[in-house]
This record gives C-alpha cells, structure tokens and sequence, in this order.
C-alpha cells in the first residue's frame, strides 16, 4: 500500500519547480540569442561575451539542480553578467534604426529580466511551490506582458524612418554644390562671391542655384538677362534636391 506514495514523492522531488524551469529558459535563452548575434549581425567572435555564455549555462545546469541556493546564484549573475556590456547595451537601445542590434540586445536583457523575477520569487515561495506543484497566479499574465512589450518594440523598430530628404539619398545631397552665405538677397549680376554651379543663401534662407548659361550674341543686356533667367530660388535643401533630381 505504501509504494505508489513512494514512488509519487520520488517523482514530486525530481520534478523542478515552475519558477525554476522559467530560471532555466531565461538563461538557455540569453544564450541562444547572444549566440545568433554575434553569428549573423555582428558576424564576429567577442572573447569577452563568449565567456560570459558559457558561464550563463554552468549557471543554468546548476538551476537544475535541487541546490537551495541555485536561485539567488541566478539573480546575482543576471545582475553582474549585464555590467561588462552596459555601454553597448544602452548604444544599441538608443539606435533602434539598427533594427537586429536593438532587437536582439533588447530580448537578451528581457530574457536576463525574466530570470531574475523568477529567482526573486523562488527565493520568496521557497519549498513550497515545490510541494505544491504550481506556479503563482501572477507568473503567466507577466510572461504575456513582457513578449507583448519586446514584441510591439520589434514592430517599432523595423518601421523605415521617415526619409526627410524628400527621394533624394544622401549621395545624391553630398554631390551639390557648396552653400555660399550671402548679406543681402542674391542679385546675379553683381556682388558674387563664387562661379556658376554654386549655391547662395540670404538672410531669409532662400537658397539660389546659379547655373551656367550661354549668352545670346545679339542681346544688348545678354550678362545681365542671361544670369537672371537661370538663377532658380529653392526654399529649403530638399527642395534643392527635388529640383535638382528633376
């Protein structure tokens, strides 16, 4: 009569507690992240960051383990494990333009979240989730929150920007000509301070395009009609740049 509660009590103590199965996954997963990162974005070994994963999965075979301090060795590792990286951290969560960079570097550090919430509620249930054989109330809808909340910043993060340079590519804008500030508005017929092909401003941030043109032989104000007629006013650089692209 006594061996199925043997057996049932073997079977309760080998089986590890949810709170440290979710330990396990938050730190198998910073792993494989960190892992895709520096193989297909950064495609480079870093000695430093490769260390530190093969120190996080010594952490989480000792989770493993039925050791009653597994869990706060957890927590002070998640918490040491961040400062080698912390500037690169927060470079690559202020750039999210760099949209696998920010993507990836934020999921390892929800990951490394996720495990310390979890240690830190270990250490408050103790054995008594284990004898229970359940999970807290709270531990699901946290879960949910925090893939909803890397989720919509990934969505963020891959929009394109918008392009304030209205179609034109940024080599396309290297390629113009220099902007020479003028004191008084542009007259192109005196007072000029560079060739055709130059740009001039005034103190209205009106921008003029003189361009080169040839005169007519037979008009008797040909220098001065001529460079009126090709001096085009741009509102704003990017309207130069549509112009120009035209």
């Amino acid at each position: 009569m006594s061996t199925p509660l043997v057996v049932t009590d073997t079977q309760a103590r080998m089986r590890l507690p949810t709170l440290r199965t979710v330990m396990i996954a938050g730190l198998l997963g910073n792993v494989v992240v960190n892992t895709v990162l520096q193989a297909l974005i950064l495609q480079v070994l870093i000695p430093p960051l490769a260390i530190i994963m093969a120190l996080t999965l010594v952490v989480a075979g000792v989770c493993a383990t039925h050791w009653r301090w597994a869990a706060h060795l957890a927590v002070l590792w998640c918490v040491l494990s961040v400062v080698p990286g912390l500037e690169p951290y927060t470079y690559d969560l202020t750039h999210p333009a760099e949209t696998g960079n920010f993507i990836l570097t934020l999921l390892s550090l929800v990951l490394l979240l996720v495990t310390v919430v979890a240690g830190v509620a270990a250490m408050i249930y103790g054995d008594r989730q284990v004898a229970e054989g359940r999970a807290p109330r709270w531990l699901t809808g946290f879960l949910i929150g925090i893939a909803t909340f890397v989720l919509g910043a990934s969505l963020v993060a891959a929009i394109p920007p918008s392009d304030a340079t209205a179609g034109v590519s940024a080599e396309a804008l290297a390629q113009l000509p220099a902007l020479v500030r003028r004191v008084r508005c542009p007259c192109f017929d005196t007072n000029r301070r560079a060739g055709p092909g130059a740009l001039h401003t005034d103190h209205a941030r009106h921008v003029y395009l003189l361009l080169p043109h040839p005169r007519s032989p037979g008009s008797r104000h040909g220098r001065q009609t001529d460079r009126r007629a090709v001096g085009v006013e741009l509102r704003t650089w990017a309207d130069a740049g549509r112009r120009l692209s035209v």
